[in-house]
């Protein structure tokens, strides 16, 4: 594995992180809203 394809594991990685923590961010506001 090369080290290129490696950070591009990461980058994937940390943006389906960040995604998810999004999603939850936004299922609380509707949740206290609703």
């Amino acid at each position: 594995m090369s080290v290129n394809q490696l950070a591009k594991d990461i980058n994937v990685s940390s943006f389906t992180i960040r995604q998810l923590i999004n999603k939850k961010r936004r299922f609380k506001t509707q949740f206290r809203c609703g």
